[in-house]
């Protein structure tokens, strides 16, 4: 097996509304999901037993290595993935060596930023088209690929990661709706701006504790079930659903869990809501076009998105400043939308 180095890209999500509750406790959710240009980078190689190690990136405080961490170490889904896809491998007669994974993470988790779920949809369709080719059997993969039971299998490994292997890593944004099995494309322009990450997270489960505190319509297990994908669509920024300004022509893109989060982690959610504020100034200071600013996935980190051309020099000028207005402790990333997650 030859090492193979890969991408995995982040994502933001434009809006996030919990509509509905089924029986069986999940809940129906509607978001679009955004692949951007803030990677882990993953080198797979053979081993004599299957590894998997994470890398921090160089100049991190200690808070801030620990806050990558918590998301990751313990964490069985990279496993899971490789084991996932032994067992497709297996049934196509092929064979898949001890592999060891070393992730040079940079997508800070928890943060809401799926960096997690990226990692393991780029291990599966990695390793599974690595096999295939060095196996010369690349159709009995492609079927592999389309079938409703490998699409099933995703789904086991976590919400997000149908999304990633589906979309994401090539680069496309996808609407979802449902519990996070209906995926469509959607075309949105070319975006930049900033990703802000504060020196904590949210728990993902802490969060969904609070949701399931709420009032919402209980949706019968017939709903839950897949329907055809809609067509595609093509929004522009400024058709995004966002509430009030913060600041001028800056629109908050309207995110739910801001609410699990003012209740769950009340002091935090002071501190997000201030920077916030300060995000959306920033954002309409350097910015042209249409400007959202919001809060992706289950936070907790913030995000600021243009529809207007950015120069790279400007980002990460307008970053430092803003990281500094922040104050200690806070990341704050340039990003633009992803391609392919081949090459950044």
């Amino acid at each position: 097996m030859t090492a193979i180095e890969v991408f995995a890209p982040a994502k933001l999500n434009l809006g996030l509304k919990i509509t509905g509750r089924y029986a069986n406790g999940y809940h129906h959710l509607e978001t679009l999901f955004v692949p951007i240009t803030l990677y882990d980078r993953l080198a797979i190689r053979q081993a004599a037993r299957d590894e998997v190690r994470y890398l921090w990136p160089g100049g991190l405080t200690a808070d801030q290595k620990r806050q990558l961490a918590l998301g990751t170490l313990q964490n069985p889904l990279l496993w899971n993935s490789i084991a996932m896809v032994r067992q497709y491998l297996q049934k196509a007669e092929i064979s898949l060596p001890p592999v060891a994974l070393t992730v040079h993470k940079r997508i800070p988790s928890p943060a809401g930023l799926g960096g997690a779920s990226s990692d393991a949809a780029v291990i599966v369709i990695t390793l599974l088209r690595h096999a295939a080719t060095e196996s010369g059997k690349a159709q009995a993969v492609e079927i592999i690929l389309a079938s409703p039971e490998f699409n099933r299998a995703l789904e086991g490994l976590g919400a997000d990661v149908p999304y990633f292997a589906r979309y994401g890593i090539s680069g496309q944004s996808a609407r979802l709706s449902g519990i996070g099995h209906e995926l469509a494309t959607v075309s949105v322009p070319r975006l930049c701006g900033w990703v802000c990450v504060p020196p904590f997270g949210f728990s993902t489960a802490t969060m969904f504790a609070e949701v399931r505190r709420w009032s919402l319509p209980l949706l019968d297990e017939q709903s839950q079930q897949r329907r055809p994908s809609p067509p595609n669509l093509a929004l522009r920024l400024n058709e995004i659903s966002h509430s009030d300004e913060l600041a001028a022509g800056v629109g908050v893109v309207q995110n739910d869990f801001d609410r699990a989060a003012a209740a769950a982690f009340p002091e935090k959610y002071r501190v997000m809501a201030e920077a916030k504020r300060r995000i959306a100034l920033a954002a309409a200071g350097r910015f042209r076009g249409a400007r959202i600013v919001g809060m992706t996935g289950s936070g907790a980190a913030l995000f600021a998105a243009t529809d207007a051309a950015c120069a790279r020099q400007d980002l990460n000028v307008g970053a430092t400043v803003l990281q500094q207005r922040l104050g200690r402790g806070w990341q704050v990333l340039p990003f633009a939308t992803a391609p392919s997650y081949g090459i950044p």
